[in-house]
């Protein structure tokens, strides 16, 4: 059977929940289309974010990876095409303060 990782983020910018999470913890061991969802829950912290993926990818071997977020102002689910590496301070998003360089 196929696995697919599923991951979303804590919550953050003082908020109490994510939404996106949320709906992804929901997914913890169903079976869609013949593969077994396996959840993650990331922090939004700059300095773990990668151990933290990193030792799920390593655990879980997906065969498929979804990683889900919220975007505030969008009314609509949206698909990311485009990463880009970008920080501005005056995001409240990170939960220690610690931000890339």
């Amino acid at each position: 059977m196929k696995t697919v990782l599923m991951t979303a983020f804590e919550p953050f910018g003082g908020e109490t929940i994510n939404p996106s999470w949320e709906a992804v913890r929901a997914l913890e061991g169903k079976q869609i289309s013949g593969a077994t969802i396996v959840i993650r829950q990331l922090p939004v912290v700059f300095s773990d974010v990668l151990n933290v993926l990193n030792q799920a990818l390593e655990e879980v071997k997906p065969d498929a990876i979804l990683s889900v977020g919220q975007a505030g102002g969008r009314s609509d689910i949206t698909v990311e095409r485009i990463g880009i590496r970008f920080c501005t301070k005056s995001i409240a998003a990170y939960n220690v303060g610690c931000r890339p360089a």
